[in-house]
């Protein structure tokens, strides 16, 4: 707006003066005291829960399941894997696309995407660990229903993430909500190890010892006997266990989604105020993808991300087969959760007192030691319990530090583009989709390279090839990515100097949005009593100008009793009409009335002002007014106006008063009775 400095100047000097109210005259400070309490945040993290939790079952138990319990082939198996997690790739942008079309209701932008897609994601989930009693058509039972829970549980992800963005505009408080999210996700983690891995682990698989050795005629055979010769569990026992693990989960689930959305208010962003309109999904893509902060962010994670998921889906198999540790790989996995849990507070002070980038490099680039001792070191129990809690830390970093860092990013976006709006969701879409994709093909590629290797379905061992095969799934491949993902993080550009920057920045812009816009609804509110308060007799709005002479000269006779020049306390003006409320009530002049309307293109407010005969000095106007005087008739505050202008509408018979929307909100008062004087 053309006077949107002056205007700034204005308001800072009336704030001064005290002329204004309490909730206008300190909005920085009152910004300050913006804190989430304790149980918001926790709410707010409780709703990270179910997406781990389900993810963490799936991501070390899927596999094996259906492996060795479903009795898929590892062909089938990785195609399975292949699909869903490309499809759950696919899913993030176009929910993001979705979201960002989707206009404010009463429970937000995101909340209900949260909320209706729970309950069906939970049904999926069950029947992904379901056995159906088909021959032919396991396969697409599985793909179907993984594909659908996928779906499903995007759903619920993709505006949780975005939700960071709209809990709090404060960055300390989403960097603190971040971490107590972080925390739960992780505990999340290890609760989805400790349900499915502990309800399962009671119930033994039964397994075919050296199945290589079995003819095609005794292979049946020792299917059939498998259960006395080895095991006194049975298959059905460990089908009926992953079932009764997936119910634990689902219900788990369910109690998660409604603590989040009763606990949890999203709040509006203030420049969200000024257009309902959804944006431009692929304009803000392109943007989005443009951001080169953006690019490198997710490059470096990316790689990253995709070391710690080929671990993820191949260590079960690895303490299973390679370390011979069949009994024991569910505690196992259980260790690493819990470390990582317990050093998500000390990852959170570390990014605080040292700077997100060098946390980045210390807290990732620590489970490289560990990862090659586990495949160099003979096996051995204590010394592999020693290397899970190790590298915990380190998965504990890479849990959290993606996350904080993404609205940092968003931040020097909003920076460099502030008239774009809603696109939060794209950023938080568009990284889960890569980092889903690129796992789901190294997961694809990884089970085929078992079935290249030779891995035997049912078997209680397994050939050399396949042990080889998973030691450089966990180390070599983990390793080479970490190294390359640490190497493409020296060009992430926003280091602790330039977020502090950033931070400044957006601080002032906000203050700038927030002073406009709260403005302008306390303009509309103000006149809005004006009116009401003239209506019924009891105040109007004054009107002058600065030609006293010409305004008496020219007063209609009826009006010369009540027209004398009276200049009021400020001595700012004159009113042809008179003391205000006595014209009103005594002389019986016609009452003025007050309406607000709202320029489309210069978004300036109009105050229009009518009485039944129109004003004597129609032939003199429209007359520009370069400065003047805004104030109030009962606690005489006032301000000084630029640019305002009056204007007669022949065709309306009205007069028409335009001022700049942040002088009328620069001296508005809680009485609500506005007077114009020039």
């Amino acid at each position: 707006m053309a006077g949107g400095g002056g205007a700034e100047r204005v308001r800072v000097g009336a704030a001064a003066a005290g002329l204004l109210p309490p909730s206008c005259r300190q909005p920085r400070r009152r910004e300050s005291r913006e804190r989430l309490s304790v149980c918001s945040k926790l709410c707010y993290a409780v709703g990270g829960a179910p997406y781990q939790t389900t993810g963490c079952a799936l991501g070390f138990f899927l596999q094996i399941y259906l492996l060795d319990v479903a009795q898929l082939d590892p062909f089938y198996a990785s195609i399975i894997l292949f699909v869903g997690r490309a499809w759950d790739a696919i899913t993030d942008p176009m929910v993001g696309f979705f979201i960002s079309k989707m206009p404010w209701t009463r429970f937000g932008r995101l909340m209900p995407w949260i909320i209706f897609s729970t309950p069906f994601a939970v049904i999926s989930y069950f029947l992904i660990w379901f056995v159906p009693d088909i021959s032919r058509g396991q396969v697409m039972w599985y793909l179907i229903f993984y594909c659908i829970f996928q779906t499903l549980v995007t759903c619920f992800h993709v505006p949780y993430s975005a939700l960071t963005m709209f809990i709090s505009r404060e960055q300390s408080e989403r960097d603190s909500a971040t971490a107590y999210r972080m925390t739960v996700e992780v505990l999340g983690t290890v609760l989805g190890t400790a349900i499915q891995g502990q309800i399962v682990g009671k119930a033994v698989t039964p397994c075919i010892e050296n199945p290589p050795f079995l003819s095609e005629n005794n292979f049946s055979a020792a299917i059939r006997n498998v259960n006395m010769t080895h095991y006194s569990g049975s298959l059905a026992d460990t089908r009926n266990a992953y079932m009764v693990a997936a119910g634990v989960i689902g219900g788990l689930y369910i109690l998660c989604a409604v603590i989040l959305s009763v606990g949890v208010r999203e709040k509006r962003e203030s420049s969200e105020l000024q257009s309902d309109e959804p944006v431009s999904f692929f304009r803000g893509l392109k943007l989005v993808m443009n951001h080169g902060a953006y690019i490198k962010l997710i490059t470096g994670f990316l790689f990253t991300s995709l070391a710690f998921m080929l671990l993820e889906g191949n260590f079960a198999l690895f303490c299973t087969y390679t370390l011979g540790f069949r009994n024991e790989f569910q505690n196992i996995l259980l260790a690493i959760m819990l470390s990582a849990t317990l050093t998500i507070p000390f990852w959170q002070w570390f990014l605080t007192r040292f700077g997100k980038k060098t946390a980045v490099y210390v807290g990732i680039s620590s489970a490289v030691p560990f990862l090659i001792t586990v495949v160099v070191l003979d096996s051995n129990l204590v010394v592999t319990y020693i290397v899970a809690v190790a590298a915990g830390i380190s998965v504990a970093a890479a849990f959290l530090l993606p996350w904080s860092m993404l609205p940092d990013v968003i931040d020097d976006f909003k920076l460099q583009h502030p008239e774009s709006r809603g696109h939060e969701a794209i950023f938080f879409s568009f990284y889960v989709f890569f980092t889903k994709f690129t796992s789901g093909v190294s997961l694809g590629i990884s089970t085929l390279s078992l079935d290249f290797a030779g891995y035997q379905t049912r078997g209680c061992s397994q050939p050399s090839e396949v042990n080889i095969t998973l030691k450089l799934l966990v180390s070599a491949v983990p390793v080479g990515l970490i190294l390359l993902g640490l190497l493409l993080f020296k060009l992430y550009p926003i280091d602790e100097e330039k977020r502090r920057e950033n931070k400044k920045a957006l601080q002032d812009l906000r203050l700038r949005t927030s002073q406009l816009w709260s403005g302008w609804w306390n303009g509309w509110r103000g006149l809005w009593s004006a009116w009401r308060r003239c209506a019924k007799g009891l105040a109007c709005v004054e009107m002058a100008l600065p030609q006293v002479s010409l305004m008496a000269a020219r007063a209609p006779a009826e009006h010369q009793h009540s027209a004398r020049p009276r200049w009021d306390v400020l001595q700012s003006g004159w009113c042809p009409w008179g003391a205000c409320r006595g014209c009103c009530r005594s002389c019986g002049c016609e009452r003025k009335r007050v309406s607000w309307g709202l320029l489309r293109k210069c978004r300036e407010p109009v105050v229009t002002i009518w009485p039944r005969q129109q004003l004597p000095v129609a032939a003199a106007l429209p007359l520009p007014v370069p400065s003047g005087m805004l104030g109030c008739t009962h606690c005489l505050r006032s301000v000084q106006l630029r640019k305002v202008q009056l204007k007669w509408v022949e065709m309306q018979q009205l007069w028409v008063l335009c001022v700049p929307c942040a002088d009328i909100c620069a001296v508005l008062c809680r009485s609500g009775s506005v007077r114009a004087g020039f």
